[in-house]
């Protein structure tokens, strides 16, 4: 039995108790009401901006959440106690997870102390969905990672104030790394298999793109310093990463992949050089 399973059986049925079968029932039933109710109250509030960023949120994380379920079709965890039925959708990544993460990151970023509650919240909503058995951990972590991911693009490129030297396509990183850690975890749980990654040469465009596009808006996160240190560090990361797939039986450690994703980085990094230095001339 797999690590994934083993914690979905311990959660669900060694934590097993009535006093918890009721309060996951209400978090995990009212989490997405609530999540509907929030941005009305903002709007109520005077908060019209916040609120309908945090509505966007909410509904962009839950849609994508919901379309990469159909993509890779992940079977919901099997042998379960059943308190609390499961609707007719797949199971990786989890949509509560990433509703719940996307609202606690935006709320932590427009208000600090705020974050404090939302994001523990965030963690409950999940573990309510461990508990029933309707999620793998893994589709939980895949989860909070597009949530984040879609708060931060919302509140860098629409919600954050204008005068910040920062230029907006930079808050894309936090997004690009998102897209990576949920390729490599669909990667070493096995859920990547598509037709498309079969042709000639798609697997290394993949490296590239992925690897690359983190490196060209970290350059512009960290616009105005060396962009030398900073590529090294990521060349570093993707050896790391292209390593430690020996060690899953699911992939292979292939330097050839290796070649392609620094080639990646240091092309698309010098180019984002050169953007970021251009925004910060015109005064983003």
């Amino acid at each position: 039995m797999s690590w994934d399973s083993q914690l979905v059986a311990f959660s669900n049925q060694g934590w097993a108790h009535p006093f918890l079968d009721g309060l996951m029932i209400a978090v995990t039933v009212g989490a997405m009401p609530l999540g509907a109710i929030m941005p009305l109250l903002l709007a109520l509030a005077g908060k019209r901006r916040e609120g309908v960023a945090l509505l966007a949120t909410f509904i962009v994380s839950t849609l994508l959440a919901v379309g990469i379920q159909f993509l890779v079709m992940r079977p919901r965890p099997a042998g379960i106690r059943a308190v609390q039925l499961a609707l007719a959708f797949p199971s990786f990544p989890s949509g509560h997870a990433a509703a719940a993460f996307a609202g606690a990151m935006l709320i932590s970023l427009v208000w600090r102390r705020a974050g404090l509650l939302a994001l523990p919240g965030a963690v409950l909503v999940s573990f309510s969905r461990l508990y029933f058995g309707l999620h793998y951990p893994s589709d939980l972590l895949g989860g909070a990672v597009l949530g984040v991911s879609v708060a931060t693009a919302v509140y860098g490129c629409w919600y954050r104030p204008a005068d910040i030297t920062r230029p907006r396509w930079a808050w894309l990183l936090w997004s690009q790394v998102g897209v990576l850690l949920l390729a490599s975890l669909g990667a070493y749980l096995g859920l990547l298999r598509f037709d498309l990654l079969a042709l000639p040469g798609a697997d290394k465009l993949l490296h590239v793109l992925l690897f690359g596009g983190v490196a060209f808006l970290v350059m512009g996160w960290r616009a105005g310093r060396s962009p030398g240190a900073v590529l090294a560090i990521l060349g570093l990361l993707a050896t790391a990463e292209e390593a430690l797939q020996a060690l899953s039986p699911a992939r292979s450690l292939d330097p050839v992949d290796l070649t392609f994703t620094l080639a990646g980085i240091a092309l698309f990094g010098w180019f984002g050089a050169i953007m970021s230095n251009r925004s910060a001339l015109r005064g983003q």
